[in-house]
């Protein structure tokens, strides 16, 4: 063994006695315990002193518990719409007579609806439209977008948030297209 293998045998024997005498042979070993009374006369007053807290706590949390059940009823008005336009709450749109027709019999998706002052665009199949544009079908001559009516075209009449109504140019029928919940 080298000089450096022996000293570290030695410092590590000596580590090991001195934790030895540390937990068993010192005679003031475990007094720096706790020592465990019985506080049940402190906890008692605490507890008492909690309950006085909480009975003059009492007005200030019922507040707190009228706000919270008022916070969960229904709301009267929506404080989160901005709108220029006046909108009543609890009515729905007005249905034209026409029928409503499903999205996949016409081809038509109503996915979206912008309003910047007061022009309101609806977004049909991707493409943004205003009252009385013409739709671009991928059907006849004006699949290309030209703006003009074509055979068997189709023409927004009215744009709302929920619904776009639109006529068909042949038969001057108006057919709903209900908003497309896309997620």
């Amino acid at each position: 063994m080298s000089n450096r293998e022996k000293i570290i045998v030695f410092l590590m024997c000596a580590a090991v006695a001195y934790g030895v005498y540390a937990l068993f042979i010192s005679p003031d070993s475990g007094s720096d315990l706790p020592v465990v009374e019985n506080r049940v006369e402190e906890y008692k007053a605490l507890a008492a002193t909690i309950n006085e807290n909480m009975k003059q706590e009492m007005p200030r949390l019922s507040k707190a518990v009228y706000v919270a059940g008022l916070a969960e009823s229904a709301w009267s008005a929506d404080p989160f719409l901005s709108s220029a336009t006046p909108v009543q709450f609890g009515q729905k749109d007005k249905k034209p007579a026409g029928p409503v027709v499903s999205p996949a019999e016409l081809g038509f998706s109503f996915t979206g609806f912008l309003q910047a002052g007061s022009k309101f665009l609806a977004v049909i199949n991707g493409r943004e439209y205003e009252t009385g544009d013409h739709l671009v079908t991928d059907q006849g001559p004006d699949a290309a977008g030209a703006g003009k009516a074509a055979a068997g075209a189709y023409m927004v009449k009215s744009i709302s948030p929920r619904q776009v109504v639109i006529v068909s140019d042949l038969e001057q029928t108006e057919i709903v297209l209900p908003l497309e919940d896309i997620y």
